[in-house]
Parts: C-alpha cells; sequence; structure tokens
C-alpha cells in the first residue's frame, strides 16, 4: 500500500498485526493420516485374506463384471492339470498274435486288389521281414511301386519318386516340400543317394483294409500329380514328358 501524502515510499500499517473483529482465524495445518472405515465394508476382505485367496487355500475364482453385460466366466488358474504327451513308451508292441491278424488283414486285401483293381500290375511278400510290394499301372509315370512294412508299432509304406535331381535342386524341394502340407497320411522325403521319396507310417490300431485303399489310392494319386513336374524341374530339356 503506498502512503497517500509523501512519495512513493511503502510503509507497512500500524494495525497491521492487530487482531481484528471480522477476521476467521488462521487454519493450523492437521496432520496427514488415512481416515478408516467405522464399520468394514463387505467389499473388503476379511483378516486372513489377500488378493481373493483363503490364506495358504488354492486361488478363488474371479469374475469381471461389465456395467452393461452379464458376468464373465471364471478365469481359470494355472494350477489345471496339463495335457501329457503320448509316447511310443506307453503302448505295448503288438504281440505274436495281434501280428498274425494284421498280417492276415493285409494279405486279405491284397487278394482283394488282384481280382477288383485292373490297376494292379504285381503283387508279392517277404515273409522274413513282414514286408509286401505292391506295383500298380500309372498314366503319367509307367508304374507306381509301393512297399507296405509291418513292425510292431505301426505300418511303413514307402514309395520312390524320383532319382536325384540334377537342375534346379532347391526348386524341386520347395516343390516337393510345399505340397506335403496338402498330403493324406504321408509326405516328401529325400533318401539314400538324394533320390526322392513318399513315405509315410500309421499305428496299428488304425491298420484295416478301408485304411489300405486310401493309403494306396492316395500314394498312386500324389505321384501322378507331382512327378512329372518335378521332373521337369530337375532334369530340364533331358526329361521329355
Amino acid at each position: 500500500m503506498r502512503y497517500a501524502g509523501r512519495g512513493s515510499r511503502r510503509r507497512r500499517l500500524a494495525d497491521a498485526r492487530r487482531p481484528r473483529p471480522h477476521r476467521l482465524p488462521r487454519r493450523r495445518p492437521r496432520p496427514c493420516r488415512v481416515r478408516g472405515l467405522r464399520r468394514r465394508d463387505r467389499r473388503q476382505p476379511g483378516p486372513g485374506r489377500r488378493d481373493g485367496r483363503e490364506r495358504g487355500g488354492p486361488f478363488r475364482a474371479v469374475s469381471l463384471v461389465d456395467d452393461r453385460g452379464a458376468a464373465a466366466t471364471a478365469v481359470r488358474g494355472p494350477h489345471r492339470a496339463f495335457a501329457r504327451r503320448v509316447s511310443l513308451a506307453d503302448i505295448p508292441p503288438a504281440d505274436a498274435a495281434a501280428l498274425a491278424q494284421h498280417t492276415a488283414t493285409i494279405d486279405a486285401w491284397i487278394d482283394r486288389q488282384r481280382r477288383d483293381n485292373p490297376a494292379l500290375a504285381a503283387a508279392d511278400r517277404d515273409e522274413s521281414l513282414r514286408r509286401w510290394y505292391i506295383r500298380l499301372r500309372g498314366e503319367e509315370r509307367d508304374f507306381v511301386a509301393i512297399w507296405l512294412t509291418l513292425g510292431e508299432y505301426t505300418l511303413g509304406y514307402e514309395t520312390y519318386f524320383m532319382p536325384a535331381p540334377e537342375e534346379r535342386v532347391a526348386d524341386v524341394h520347395e516343390l516337393l516340400l510345399r505340397s506335403n502340407h496338402g498330403l493324406y497320411g504321408m509326405g516328401f522325403a529325400i533318401g539314400g543317394e538324394d533320390a526322392l521319396y513318399l513315405v509315410g507310417h500309421m499305428p496299428l490300431a488304425a491298420l484295416s483294409e478301408q485304411e489300405l485303399d486310401r493309403i494306396v489310392g492316395a500314394t498312386y494319386a500324389y505321384v501322378e500329380r507331382w512327378f512329372r513336374p518335378a521332373m521337369r524341374l530337375g532334369f530340364g530339356g533331358r526329361f521329355r514328358g
């Protein structure tokens, strides 16, 4: 406040510190503390509870509720059991009686092919190895030869597809590997001398004449589908077809 009488010199009022009846008392600072509830709210966990579970007990299911929707389903905790891996060690090998039954199934299927399938050119069996040889007449390829091998756990099957490519090897491998995704029960693989094969296995529990129809029919169809494209890539002008 400036003094009205002389210059611009400031001075303090004489009664600045005197108490005035119309002034409110100055508020004193209160100690900072958290005010508790007089009664425990029902939403508060009781003694001994933390994070929605009993002391020493398992987690409870937590429901998430939307303001405008129904309650969500319970969240499953990590204490649930995980799926086990299936190992061949858990499956006993086939005994002599089971192998004899599977052998009879394959023999009966081959006998039916001899009667009903005009594409069957030859069929033979190696009893010492529990192995069968099947030769089918093809259209894109002259013959399709399939080997069936009966093991103690699975039936293996393989077909010689083509010799090792001499040109554009990476392109041939890429073509066949990409086709593996759509094949039934088998896939292209590299064998001896870098030749290419169609190979697969099925569990003995699935072995039946109907499944043999599917496997042999699929092998024949895949050779017919991919033989010429792969040979054109792998041998160029040397392959005429």
